[in-house]
């Protein structure tokens, strides 16, 4: 994860398909005392999350779901900067 103005930028590896299209990805941040917030993304490895609040540290988590399953990365930490 890279931390920038008001923003942090996370990338990732595809998981195992175990053979199946993937169907959907799902990022999930939050930070303590704000709301946890989802993105889809559609394709691509990376997301730039925009309009976050300076030094506040955000977990990130990408959940990955196709026909066999689901699976959600490790939380990653990242503080934006002002």
């Amino acid at each position: 994860m890279t931390a920038g103005s008001k923003q942090l930028t996370v990338t990732w590896t595809d998981g195992a398909t175990n053979g199946s299209v993937l169907t959907s990805r799902v990022v999930t941040y939050s930070a303590v005392g704000q709301p946890t917030l989802s993105v889809t993304v559609a394709s691509g490895n990376s997301l730039t999350i925009t309009k976050l609040l300076a030094g506040l540290s955000y977990s990130v988590t990408v959940k990955d779901t196709n026909a066999v399953g689901s699976t959600t990365s490790t939380a990653v930490k990242g503080t934006p900067t002002a």
